[in-house]
């Protein structure tokens, strides 16, 4: 470190410490700084982990077929349907735990619990439905339920999984 001034380093950190202004100014800065920091980590270290979408689904049956996706996380996850396409008409019900195929039947065979998260989809003729982008919990290694009614025509669903990071890159066990 140079110095330019001629007066001795204690003397001169002492005038610098007693002056109040300077001593607000450089924590100003100082924290200016850690926040800047702070931003640069963020975008260095996402607070999510994002899996590639997953696409299943498959032929209906007047019975209901059932389709599952496995979460791809071994840890407590998220979950977003990006969307749901059908070839033909058709009626289809999406859950994170239980068979829904029964709530198709009009005789839900699906406990209290397996309730939850229970989203149902419906074309009359080809469409592909995007439902609003909502995260939904899923528990640690998980699955997404399809059933599909669909008089043996196709259907898919696309849905995408997410996971919490922490700032040093460490899975959370919850949200």
């Amino acid at each position: 470190m140079w110095k330019y001034s001629k007066q001795p380093f204690a003397q001169e950190a002492e005038q610098k410490a007693d002056d109040p202004a300077a001593t607000i100014s450089e924590v100003s800065r100082l924290v200016e700084k850690i926040a800047e920091m702070k931003s640069l980590l963020a975008t260095l270290r996402p607070e999510y982990q994002v899996s590639m979408p997953y696409v299943f689904g498959g032929a209906g049956a007047t019975t209901g077929a059932l389709f599952t996706c496995q979460s791809p996380y071994d840890t407590a996850a998220e979950y977003v349907i990006l969307s749901v396409a059908f070839l033909d008409a058709g009626t289809a019900v999406l859950s994170t735990s239980g068979d829904p195929t029964g709530f198709l039947l009009t005789t839900p065979n699906v406990t209290q619990q397996g309730m939850y998260g229970l989203r149902v989809f419906a074309a009359t003729a080809a469409a592909t439905i995007s439902p609003a982008d909502c995260w939904t919990p899923i528990q640690a290694n998980g699955s997404l339920n399809f059933a599909l009614n669909s008089s043996a025509k196709n259907a898919y669903v696309t849905a995408l999984f997410r996971r919490r990071v922490n700032p040093a890159g460490v899975f959370n066990n919850g949200f």
